[in-house]
């Protein structure tokens, strides 16, 4: 969902109204909120979106941390180095992982130098999973045996 406006409409009171059902249905609630002063950075909302759900998945018990490494090592395949490098903290999640080709790697480099950074996402073991932005991103339910 994305949630536009001018300033003081309330956009960020609206996303904040969505916490409730979705935290009561176990789903995990996420927000990225666009700053005007980092505008030149691609992506930073959805990144600090990504970032939230990989903070609140290691809040959870070893057993459902545990059907998250399942997963995303699944999805991932060979590719868990490259989301650790958009997203390091993934790799709490996943444990290290091997080393991709360097034309397979995403340009970190390059993003570091312009502060920029992008994610990817997976949905939750939980019956619902939302990413909501007051400016940005929201996805709605997700079946909790599927990877994106």
């Amino acid at each position: 969902m994305l949630v536009s406006g001018y300033a003081g409409v309330g956009k960020s009171s609206l996303v904040n109204e969505l916490h409730r059902p979705v935290i009561r249905e176990r789903g995990i609630f996420v927000s990225g909120k666009f700053d005007q002063y980092k505008r030149n950075i691609p992506y930073s909302t959805i990144d600090q979106a990504f970032r939230q759900i990989v903070r609140e998945i290691l809040t959870e018990s070893e057993e459902r941390i545990g059907l998250w490494r399942e997963r995303l090592r699944e999805a991932l395949g060979e590719s868990g180095q490259v989301i650790i490098d958009l997203v390091p903290e993934v790799e709490l999640i996943i444990g290290a992982q091997p080393t991709v080709c360097p034309s397979c790697r995403p340009a970190r480099r390059r993003a570091a130098s312009t502060g920029s950074s992008s994610s990817s996402s997976a949905p939750s073991p939980a019956p619902t999973t939302r990413s909501c932005s007051s400016s940005t991103t929201c996805s709605g339910p997700t079946p909790p045996a599927s990877i994106c």
